[in-house]
């Protein structure tokens, strides 16, 4: 995930904010330390504008 936020040119912040997901949240997901869940997959997958397969794998 951190590499497609990189490339959508998005802070952690504002990524947080398009998602409506809590920065922490958006932090451990990319440092591994929590896994998101479903709904919070959709969010992200609608923000980054891919496929939300991609992100399940």
């Amino acid at each position: 995930m951190y590499k497609l936020r990189i490339s959508g040119g998005y802070t952690r912040r504002n990524f947080a904010k398009i998602c409506n997901i809590g920065y922490s949240s958006i932090c451990k997901y990319e440092i591994g330390l929590s896994i998101p869940n479903e709904k919070n997959i959709c969010k992200i997958s609608k923000a980054l504008n891919i496929d939300l397969n991609y992100l399940n794998c």
